[in-house]
C-alpha cells in the first residue's frame, strides 16, 4: 500500500495511529517533531505525511510551509487537537501552509483511514 511519514511528539498517538495504518496495509515511519520529519523529507518521499501541529523545535504548519517549498505534490493531513468550533479559522491556516486535509483530535478510526485513503487516492 502506501508508505506514510507520521509526525507527533506524543508517543501514545505515534503507536495508535501507527498500528491502524499498519493494520490497513501501509508502511509507517514516525518523527517526534517537525525538524526530524523535515530533514528526512529532504531525502525521502513518502506518499503521504500526517503531521500534528504542536510540537516542539518544529511545529507541523511550520514544517509544512518549509516542506512545501520543494515539494507541492505529496498529500499533507494535519491533525490538532484544536476544538472543533476553532476548524474555520484553522482549516484555513492549514490550508493556506498547504495542508490537503485536517482532522481534530479525537477522532474514530473509520474517519481517519477514510481521510488517509481519501488524500492517497
Amino acid at each position: 500500500m502506501a508508505h506514510i511519514f507520521l509526525v507527533d511528539d506524543d508517543q501514545y498517538v505515534q503507536y495508535t495511529l501507527s498500528k491502524i495504518l499498519v493494520k490497513a496495509g501501509h508502511t509507517v515511519v514516525c518523527f517526534d517533531n517537525g525538524r526530524q520529519a523535515l530533514d528526512e523529507l529532504r531525502v525521502r518521499q513518502p506518499d503521504l505525511v500526517i503531521t500534528d501541529v504542536v510540537m516542539p523545535e518544529l511545529g507541523g504548519l511550520e514544517m509544512l510551509t518549509q516542506f512545501r517549498a520543494f515539494n507541492s505534490t505529496t498529500p499533507v493531513l494535519v491533525v490538532s487537537a484544536g476544538s472543533a468550533s476553532l476548524s474555520v479559522d484553522f482549516k484555513d491556516l492549514a490550508a493556506n501552509s498547504g495542508a490537503n486535509g485536517v482532522l481534530f483530535k479525537p477522532f474514530d478510526k473509520a474517519t481517519f483511514l477514510a481521510c488517509v485513503a481519501e488524500l492517497l487516492a
